[in-house]
């Protein structure tokens, strides 16, 4: 069997976290073992690759690597390629690449919590998804020292000590003014239909970082092209949100859009673990004390929208949920699951504010991506498996106009393969 080059843009919390999982839990990383002969991260922002390489958290992911290693007998090797000016080299020799890059935010929670600072673009995100309006003080001025700050820095220079990139001002600007622009956007849809946290305080300070990586897809892969390369890598991401990641990159690189896929699975074994405890009641009630709630979700990735189009994984399944849920207030209960969804991530992540449902949902993902790969006649996860419920690309007319949504899907040669697109779901059943 041919091995694969897995490759990760990114090594912060996502990524350090998903190998520290793996360290404690490798009889569930089989599959990866047998895969992968090699691990590479993109240089996204260091002077050289050993500037990379000297960073804490590589050194982290490193040791991690290779106790895993030590443990399971994986025969693999771990390096850095390509350049803050150049992907060429790291997305030519990757057959699947993970994408946990960070925002430009200028602060240290990174969107995820409210910061302690009272000022900035991000205090008047957070006011706008929790208030509707703001009254904070922000300006590109103040984000950018306090961004100088957080890097140890007074003023500019064109690297750190630790031979990290500096953004100078100019381009931080830039940056800064598309995500208030996009966060104009987004707080306008969240007045007229109210959207998850994440879509605020977090999705429009990814937006500039999604914009270079599709522009840098889009060149790469025309040079992939002309090489004669047909079989492009697969694009997992999981930065918020992914499903908006999808459409941001490949709407400059529509090349990959059978190839990119947004990671959300772990949003389905949040809400597996939430179903089964609040209503241990209703299923006992039903004679069903030792069924397990096996969900999937359709459409747009975000709680105030898919809580209410819950399925149940089989078909099958349908007269088990319909027995558990009879007697429920359907009102009362989107309005808690919504509350718990919502939560869930305050409530059961770590200090790198990750959880294990998204190491699962990322592992779930990665495998049956490298399986696929060079096998053109096969689906991964097979048929007789669990599908993945992940965001690709579906489309919403006869125009070819689309977007990535949640969906049941699989792998075949390195192409997302989606069960269903949202226009062909069946209508919710009425009780008539």
């Amino acid at each position: 069997m041919t091995k694969k080059t897995l490759g990760f843009i990114g090594k912060g919390g996502v990524v350090s976290h998903f190998f520290s999982y793996l360290e404690s839990n490798f009889e569930q990383g089989r599959g990866l073992f047998d895969e992968v002969d090699k691990i590479l991260f993109y240089n996204y922002g260091y002077e050289t690759g050993d500037s990379f390489k000297a960073s804490g958290s590589y050194k982290t992911i490193t040791q991690n690597i290779g106790q895993l290693a030590r443990t399971t007998q994986w025969n693999v090797s771990v390096d850095v390629a390509g350049s803050p000016r150049d992907i060429t080299d790291f997305f030519s020799s990757c057959d699947v690449i993970v994408d946990a890059g960070e925002s430009f935010i200028p602060d240290m929670e990174k969107g995820r919590r409210r910061s302690t600072r009272k000022e900035g673009l991000s205090a008047y995100a957070w006011d706008l998804f929790e208030f509707g309006k703001s009254g904070v003080n922000f300006s590109v001025e103040s984000d950018y020292y306090f961004y100088l700050q957080e890097l140890g820095l007074t003023k500019f220079q064109d690297y750190t000590a630790e031979g990290r990139k500096v953004t100078d001002f100019a381009k931080f600007k830039k940056n800064w003014d598309v995500s208030l622009d996009v966060l104009k956007v987004v707080s306008e849809v969240h007045r007229l239909l109210p959207i998850g946290q994440r879509m605020l305080t977090l999705f429009p300070f990814m937006v500039p970082m999604l914009l270079e990586r599709g522009k840098q897809f889009a060149e790469v892969v025309e040079l992939e092209q002309k090489k004669g390369k047909r079989v492009l890598p697969t694009y997992i991401t999981i930065v918020n949100e992914p499903c908006l990641a999808g459409t941001v990159v490949t709407s400059l690189c529509p090349q990959m859009k059978e190839y990119t896929v947004g990671c959300t699975g772990y949003d389905v074994l949040r809400l597996e673990d939430c179903l089964n405890d609040i209503y241990a009641a209703e299923k006992k009630k039903a004679g069903l004390e030792g069924y397990v709630l096996r969900v999937t979700l359709r459409g747009f990735h975000d709680r105030e929208v898919m809580i209410p189009v819950i399925y149940p994984l089989r078909e099958e399944d349908r007269e088990k949920f319909d027995r558990v849920f009879k007697n429920i207030d359907y009102v009362d209960a989107y309005t808690f699951m919504k509350e718990q969804v919502g939560n869930y991530f305050f409530t059961h992540t770590d200090k790198n504010m990750t959880s294990s449902q998204v190491d699962e949902a990322l592992l779930r993902t990665i495998v049956p991506a490298l399986q696929s790969r060079g096998r053109a006649f096969s689906v991964f996860p097979s048929y007789t498996e669990r599908a993945l419920c992940n965001g690709f690309y579906q489309m919403l007319g006869e125009d070819g106009g689309g977007l990535f949504l949640v969906g049941d899907s699989r792998f075949r040669n390195g192409k997302v393969w989606g069960e269903k697109s949202w226009l062909h779901y069946d209508e919710v059943r009425s009780d008539e």
